[in-house]
């Protein structure tokens, strides 16, 4: 949404107004539909029942409104969508960004949520796999428990258990996976108990001649209040991912720990244990030289090229030059060279 257009009067001052046949989110509505997070945008609709002319005479009004102008430095377009087939909800937002160069800079972000997990044959196959695991990670933990109530009747808990670190990655690991039964089982309920309506007809008249995005409260209270629903759930869902990785890698971690019974599959585990020191400290030099030549990158080229325009997206296309992952950033550092020669 654009925000209130700010102009100076003849004698100096600031005088802030609405644009013209423009109403930001509050405006003429009870405070019931009035959502806080929109205060003082202007958000327009384009409603799924809008057929091609309809919504070509929009985008003409929003252009000849002067709601899209070259003082326009930032748009962003939101799409809700949902495959029935699936029972699987989208949000897909792009964002648009005109630099004062000329350079359009364009990102998107796109959030999923999937409705009924346990539907159908492969919900049922999900769910018995997730009990077996359930089942099997009570048993380890069980025995887990056992060792630690036997150190601490032997007053070997501090002086032998806590003292391996195979005990402590244990333990994390149980903790890594509890969390991820727990954010699944959020995930779960906050998706069952998602009620959305047949239709969402925001728009109050499609035919109106004046104010083309005139919206009906209800309609679009209940619009926002889903869209607010399946982001929370789309995060409650990236983070169980996030957490279910790393307690991907623990995994493997105690696989290799495991090992250990055996000298030559043995022979990583031990070959890193013993280099643990001296690698700690060469990452600590290549962060330091990798800190120099981002800071260098930022300063010769980012003026002109994006990936160079932070420290940290200096530090991330570095390693992609490091690993041979971007080919392209070459001619980008090239132009942007022979411009400043």
């Amino acid at each position: 949404g654009a925000m209130p257009i700010t102009s100076t009067s003849d004698d100096g001052v600031q005088i802030r107004r609405n644009p013209y046949a423009f109403f930001t989110h509050e405006y003429g509505k009870d405070d019931a539909f009035v959502n806080p997070k929109d205060k003082g945008l202007y958000k327009l609709y384009f409603d799924g029942r809008l057929n091609a002319v309809q919504a070509a005479n929009r985008v003409s009004f929003l252009i000849e409104g002067h709601f899209l102008d070259s003082k326009t430095n930032k748009i962003e377009v939101e799409m809700v969508t949902y495959n029935a087939d699936f029972a699987i909800f989208g949000v897909v937002t792009f964002q648009f960004v005109w630099d004062l160069g000329g350079n359009i800079r364009w990102d998107y972000q796109y959030n999923t949520a999937e409705l009924m997990a346990y539907r159908g044959l492969k919900g049922k196959l999900l769910l018995m796999l997730q009990c077996i695991f359930g089942a099997l990670l009570i048993a380890d933990i069980a025995r887990e428990v056992r060792d630690v109530i036997y150190a601490i009747q032997h007053d070997k808990l501090y002086k032998d258990y806590l003292q391996h670190y195979n005990n402590l990655l244990d333990w994390s690991h149980y903790c890594l996976m509890i969390s991820t039964f727990g954010l699944w089982g959020y995930y779960t309920v906050q998706a069952d108990s998602t009620a959305m309506l047949s239709s969402y007809p925001i728009l109050k008249d499609l035919n109106s001649q004046a104010r083309m995005f005139e919206t009906d409260p209800a309609s679009e209270q209940s619009m926002l209040q889903l869209i607010m629903t399946m982001r929370q759930i789309a995060d409650t869902k990236n983070m169980y991912i996030s957490i279910n990785c790393i307690s991907t890698l623990f995994f493997v971690l105690r696989i290799l720990k495991i090992l250990d019974f055996q000298p030559r599959m043995a022979l990583i585990t031990s070959t890193l244990t013993e280099a643990g020191t001296d690698l700690m400290h060469f990452l600590i030099l290549f962060m330091l030289v990798l800190l120099a030549y981002a800071t260098m990158g930022c300063i010769l080229f980012g003026g002109q090229v994006v990936k160079f325009q932070t420290l940290g997206s200096s530090m991330v296309s570095l390693i992609f030059i490091l690993l041979g992952w971007d080919d392209l950033i070459f001619g980008e550092m090239t132009r942007a060279s022979n411009a400043q020669q």
